[in-house]
């Protein structure tokens, strides 16, 4: 058995991402106080032999965010580590490997992505972080219960599919099936 985050982590890397970003927030949200992360823990974990394990790791992240300085904004290394792995994969498959089925995803999603970073109003550090910030507000979005436009799910899936197919082509590579050199 391993903690939660291990588990998405091996399963579908944007989900990983998306659910260690939620993680950070809650550690913030909760002041690092280990005793309200220990209850926040307990809302999700029911098994005793994992509960204790959820624990543990959520105190080592909130630890981190600590330690490092990230108290109020930014990723512990791990997530930026991967970040920097998507980001290199995805230019890879645009313009490396030419793969027709991605740049036809990205080709879509383009246009997306230009209005969500007029409305963002902010720049990010690459087109794969863009796509997942977007991602995690939507998901922000639904936990509140707003109401999405059609316009915006019309955008938000067009980024879920070039995810995706990225999160699948990084775990081929990290399989083995897909050969390329992130080094």
């Amino acid at each position: 058995m391993q903690p939660l985050a291990e588990e998405k982590k091996n399963q579908n890397i944007a989900e990983y991402i998306l659910y260690m970003w939620q993680m950070e927030d809650i550690a913030r949200a909760a002041s690092f106080n280990p005793e309200i992360l220990d209850r926040f823990a307990e809302s999700y974990s029911a098994e005793p032999e994992r509960l204790d394990m959820e624990k543990r790791w959520l105190r080592k992240l909130s630890a981190e965010l600590d330690t490092v300085k990230l108290r109020r904004q930014g990723h512990v290394a791990e997530v930026r580590e991967v970040m920097v792995e998507l980001v290199y994969l995805h230019q890879t498959l645009i313009n490396v490997y030419e793969d027709a089925a991605y740049i036809t995803l990205y080709l879509e999603a383009k246009p997306f992505l230009g209005e969500y970073l007029q409305k963002a109003g902010t720049t990010f550090g690459s087109e794969v972080e863009a796509y997942l910030t977007a991602l995690y507000g939507l998901m922000i979005l639904r936990l509140r219960k707003t109401p999405i436009s059609t316009e915006t799910e019309e955008a938000m899936n067009s980024f879920s599919r070039i995810v995706g197919k990225l999160a699948g082509e990084y775990k081929r590579m990290k399989t083995g099936e897909r050969h390329m050199n992130l080094n």
